[in-house]
């Protein structure tokens, strides 16, 4: 968040002259939450609003909130389901909505991104059989009827930030557009976190890369992206690739997993 902030700032000061730029600049990161009264308190005296040190950062032991992600992904039994294999040989299990897919088993041959550019192993294969992805309405009315609670992005937002040990921010005015907004939008949360790091955070809180695209696209990826319900409609996304994580409102009903809170 304080790059983002410094790269805000940065920009003010070269596309306009004088000190108007970098003032509306400052004066919109304080309203949206991005600088804090003492960063505000740090520039009066011409220093580094974003130095850890003189933030107190280092000193303060990081406390973890009590939000914690159910271990397994949420599911309904799928028993009586038939099977049937998609467009891109994924076998799958539908439930008599057609608004429930079951991953059964996945096309070897076709899913050498799951390795993330290797060909994949059995284990990894495996990994991904017994995943349900969810359309909006589906994660919605199922996770009512076993009276589970579904994670808003500012819950996502505090399980990331515990597993980081430091606070990530979402601005009010992107909370604004993520609930008023039906259009297209996104808004990184973390981007350029580099490979073991962003491997180490999809293990520890055993996150799969896996979306589908519900029809007429009728595909999946696998291994590469992947997108998770949150409350309102909003959606939570990890990128492998960009280091990234979004959250985000997409028009277009993709399937998604979904994970619950612990009770």
């Amino acid at each position: 968040m304080a790059d983002k902030s410094q790269d805000s700032l940065r920009k003010a000061n070269q596309t306009e002259e004088g000190y108007l730029g970098p003032l509306r600049e400052i004066l919109r990161q304080l309203d949206d939450g991005e600088l804090t009264l003492k960063q505000l308190q740090l520039m009066t005296e011409h220093l580094n609003p974003f130095d850890p040190v003189l933030l107190g950062e280092q000193a303060a032991a990081w406390v973890k909130s009590n939000v914690q992600l159910d271990s397994n992904f949420f599911r309904v039994d799928s028993f009586y389901w038939p099977t049937v294999t998609g467009k891109d040989g994924t076998v799958y299990k539908v439930n008599p909505k057609k608004d429930i897919r079951e991953i059964v088993s996945l096309p070897v041959n076709r899913m050498r991104q799951l390795g993330h550019g290797e060909i994949p192993t059995p284990d990894q294969v495996n990994s991904f059989c017994g995943i349900q992805l969810f359309t909006r309405d589906a994660i919605l009315r199922e996770t009512r009827k076993a009276n589970k609670h579904l994670p808003s992005v500012i819950e996502w937002k505090k399980v990331l930030s515990d597993h980081f040990s430091r606070k990530l921010r979402i601005p009010r005015s992107v909370m604004k557009r993520l609930v008023l907004n039906s259009a297209e939008y996104y808004w990184e949360l973390f981007d350029g976190l580099n490979p073991n790091d962003y491997k180490a955070l999809l293990e520890k809180l055993n996150i799969k890369l896996v979306n589908y695209y519900y029809e007429p696209i009728g595909s999946m990826t696998v291994g590469v992206w992947g997108n998770y319900h949150c409350q309102n409609g909003v959606s939570i996304s990890f990128d492998y690739y960009g280091g990234r994580c979004c959250i985000s409102v997409d028009p277009v009903d993709r399937m998604k997993a979904a994970r619950c809170l612990k009770s």
